[in-house]
């Protein structure tokens, strides 16, 4: 706030995990169809706000989390975890103030967003917005500044511009009407700094003296009085200063020699001189040296120091001072388990502080998730910032979610009674991601309804879970909480978990299938059960390139870019323009040029060369009746991956977000409401995804950074973001 190449299909296939099912499977995206590979993205500032905090990446975009809700483009919640913002690119810094935030732009313009009833959003209105705004006539702004309900920046040539709350004088301009539009600081030039307080503003001057605005009744303003001003005033005695920070009532200076000077109110201790009375000019913070930067809050204030520790002093309750206790310490303290801080912002009750490996960590109030840590209860230590990094690929089944890490591990979460969460236990609710216990090497991955199967780099395959039916495929049918060897099968190129039973692609271009059967879906001839895998019939003419699984029915892409399915058909989800079920694989009537296929519970979907998707069975064309032949979907072009779950199935647009259609009682569109739709909606909030997977009644997505979001059902968790109720829009998952 205050400172702040076979055919091309193989080659395709080769490379890729299988589209999976439904009433509980998920589909993957194809590497080749990938937009970018997941880049590291690095964290370039953090800023604090009233109730909120939020960072800036290196590529110019922002996340924020905490309150107000309208930090976030769309949402209606609180954010315990990071959330993108729409809308802002090419970011060079942030301020926060109350209840909004501004970024300054590269290119010298700045955008707010947020509540705007006082004119703090600058683009001449008095209304709130939930996406950024343009803030008007400035075009060479080199630093931003955001108070309680103002914002201030600063120009190139070394003016101040101001817009927003007005009531005390605080833009400066010799009036103390509120302004929706920028006004010009009066009788300020050679400004090289600014910083903005609750209710007043403040600028460092070229000689390293200060000038400030705006009220003044504990003597914030650093001019000897108590006065308002509604123009600069001189601070008193201040000199050599490098940096200034205004806190609620109260202002800070960091002087050339690395100590510290305050002024204004010091009734909690935040002037750092061993008092609690108020300073009507500057007085030296005791015991501080070699700092480097500095930030205020509110009724406290904080410094980096060369060695990368970070010490804070002044009123300590919700832990704001980060020093363990809730004691308030009236000169400067050390942040517990910090050391390597290169940058840190103070907000009203809370802090954060970014370090050189670049990280988040922060501490304090926390009743709004603005500690973005995945829970509400205050800290008075720091805690790190929850994000997933690092994710190459997502699996949603029934009711647990899977990531694929560009290590090769593997991490799920969500309900785990049968063992399918992978990490040695079977407990029933596992909230935030957990390491699948004894896997590495992992490539390829695919959750089913109570299990999961992964390949492995040297094609072995392993599975874990529920076993009833045999789908672990290890020749028993005993669950196993941790991943057990597939019997006798190796060199898989693509692997499928359904309902109950699995299927794989060895090299030879065959399909082997193991697990429940009573539809068919072993496709071997038979209804029987079998705890081994199983050949195909009916694809002894053909070369299968990948396999997905549905609840009770399963599907290859061949070579040729036609397709073959087997198992239920009673909805039409064979899609060979009968509903009857076959044992043995069928050919799907009319379809060509398949690159990659999805199966739902009743239904089947493919994704067509040219970008679009054609979906056969139950609940997916728009009069909302079942087909038992592919029917293009109106309104989806440009796909890059499809996936399917229970009534519904979402695809990846080659533009990075993501369209969804059909059920939607959970809000597993994403579109942000609970109504069906027979058409493809557009998830809310994602711009930038490279891979999707639908489960049950969820779905997920891993973005280009590495980062990865669910909605829908979160009954069981399923979701991770560390909260057990339904989503109708992406929310971030955490704990990794």
């Amino acid at each position: 706030m205050k400172n702040k190449n076979f055919s091309p299909y193989i080659l395709m296939i080769l490379l890729i995990a299988g589209a999976v099912c439904a009433a509980g499977c998920g589909g993957s995206t194809p590497a080749s169809t990938k937009k970018t590979e997941p880049t590291p993205v690095s964290l370039k500032q953090i800023e604090t706000g009233g109730n909120q905090s939020c960072a800036l990446y290196t590529d110019g975009k922002v996340k924020c989390w905490g309150y107000p809700t309208l930090l976030r483009e769309g949402s209606t919640e609180d954010s315990i975890t990071p959330k993108d913002v729409s809308g802002i690119s090419g970011a060079a810094s942030l301020a926060l103030g109350g209840a909004h935030a501004c970024a300054l732009l590269s290119n010298g313009t700045v955008k707010c967003w947020g509540y705007g009833a006082e004119g703090q959003l600058g683009n001449g209105s008095m209304t709130d917005s939930t996406t950024p705004v343009m803030v008007s006539g400035i075009g060479s702004a080199v630093r931003i500044t955001a108070g309680d309900a103002h914002t201030c920046a600063l120009l190139s040539d070394g003016t101040v511009k101001c817009w927003g709350s007005n009531s005390r004088g605080q833009l400066g301009n010799g009036m103390t009407t509120n302004s929706g539009s920028p006004v010009t600081v009066l009788n300020l030039v050679g400004a090289t700094a600014i910083a903005a307080g609750t209710a007043h503003t403040c600028a460092l001057t070229s000689g390293g003296g200060a000038k400030c605005w705006g009220f003044n009744e504990y003597g914030q303003l650093g001019n000897e009085g108590t006065e308002d001003s509604l123009v600069p005033a001189a601070v008193s005695t201040l000199r050599s200063a490098t940096d200034i920070a205004s806190g609620d009532l109260h202002t800070c200076a960091l002087i050339n020699d690395g100590t510290v000077k305050c002024w204004g109110q010091g009734s909690a201790g935040q002037l750092g001189n061993g008092l609690y009375s108020s300073a009507y000019a500057p007085v030296s913070v005791s015991g501080l040296s070699s700092a480097v930067s500095i930030s205020s809050g509110d009724y406290f204030s904080c410094a980096v120091l060369l060695d990368g520790a970070v010490k804070c002093w002044g009123f300590n309750y919700y832990g704001r001072l980060g020093n363990g206790s809730t004691t308030d310490s009236t000169t400067p303290v050390p942040v517990s388990g910090v050391s390597n801080a290169v940058s840190m912002s103070a907000g009203s009750f809370h802090s954060c502080v970014l370090t050189a490996d670049k990280t988040v960590k922060c501490w304090g109030h926390n009743s709004y998730g603005q500690l973005g840590n995945g829970i509400i209860t205050y800290s008075v230590e720091q805690r790190e910032v929850l994000d997933l990094n690092g994710v190459k690929d997502v699996s949603a089944g029934n009711a647990s979610t899977c990531a694929l890490l560009a290590t090769g591990a593997v991490k799920c979460w969500g309900y785990g009674v049968y063992g399918q969460i992978g990490n040695g236990s079977e407990i029933e609710i596992n909230p935030a991601p957990v390491d699948v216990a004894g896997l590495s090497g992992a490539a390829l991955m695919s959750a089913g309804f109570s299990h999961v199967c992964t390949i492995l780099t040297d094609g072995s395959v392993k599975c874990w879970g529920g076993n009833h039916n045999g789908e672990l495929g290890n020749g028993t049918t005993t669950d196993s909480p941790g991943p057990v060897p597939v019997s006798g099968l190796t060199g898989a190129i693509s692997i499928a978990a359904g309902g109950f039973h699995s299927c794989a692609v060895p090299p030879d271009g065959t399909v082997k299938c193991w697990g429940y059967n009573l539809k068919g879906e072993l496709g071997n001839g038979t209804t029987t059960d079998s705890m081994f895998p199983v050949t195909v019939r009916g694809l002894t003419d053909s070369i299968a390139v990948s396999v997905v699984a549905g609840d009770v029915h399963t599907c290859a892409v061949i070579n040729d870019g036609t397709a073959r399915c087997w198992g239920n058909n009673w909805n039409g989800e064979l899609g060979d323009g009968t509903k009857t079920n076959s044992p043995i694989a069928v050919t799907v009537t009319g379809l060509t040029d398949v690159t990659m296929m999805s199966a739902g519970d009743m239904h089947t979907c493919a994704l067509i060369s040219d970008g679009t998707v054609k979906c056969w069975g139950a609940f997916y064309y728009e009069d909302g009746t079942s087909l038992d032949t592919p029917t293009a979907m109106s309104g989806v072009s440009g796909a890059v991956s499809i996936s399917s779950g229970y009534e519904f199935s979402c695809a990846l647009i080659n533009d990075g977000t993501v369209k969804c259609w059909g059920r939607n009682q959970y809000g597993q569109l994403g579109n942000g409401n609970i109504t069906d739709s027979t058409t493809p909606v557009k998830v809310n909030n994602i711009e930038d995804a490279i891979a999707i997977s639908c489960g049950a009644r969820h779905a997920c997505a891993v973005l280009s950074n590495g980062t990865m979001q669910c909605w829908g059902d979160n009954y069981d968790s399923q979701l991770g973001d560390g909260r057990k109720r339904y989503y109708p829009e992406p929310t971030s998952v955490i704990g990794l």
